[in-house]
């Protein structure tokens, strides 16, 4: 298996461990755990002011998202592998948090969003 067949597994198999949490704590739980397996390699493609540092509230799973979609942004591409999977996550981890919560509605209105 390359590496690139590797990391998609392994980005759907932690999505998947996202979409099962049913409370805010436990998307908190999959998210310190994603962080203590994340590469050393890979958090150094993360700007420094960008990597999240202790995790202790869900709250600011949604503040490292949209840091790291911002410092993705910025980078462009020069963003590694490493910056793409964080921000891809923590992404991930927000919207599960919202949707829990109520926040999200994850049913698409179609006369809302029709040009």
């Amino acid at each position: 298996m390359d590496i690139a067949t590797r990391d998609r597994s392994e980005n759907r198999a932690w999505h998947l461990r996202l979409d099962k949490a049913q409370t805010p704590q436990a998307v908190l739980d999959v998210a310190k755990e994603f962080l203590a397996l994340f590469a050393v390699a890979e958090m150094a493609q993360v700007p420094e002011g960008s990597r999240p540092g202790l995790i202790d509230n869900p709250a600011q799973i949604a503040h490292y998202a949209v840091r790291l979609a911002n410092a993705s942004l910025i980078q462009g591409d020069k963003a590694g592998n490493g910056l793409h999977r964080l921000s891809a996550f923590f992404t991930k981890a927000a919207l599960r948090i919202f949707e829990i919560d109520g926040r999200l509605d994850t049913q698409c209105d179609v006369d809302a969003v029709r040009l």
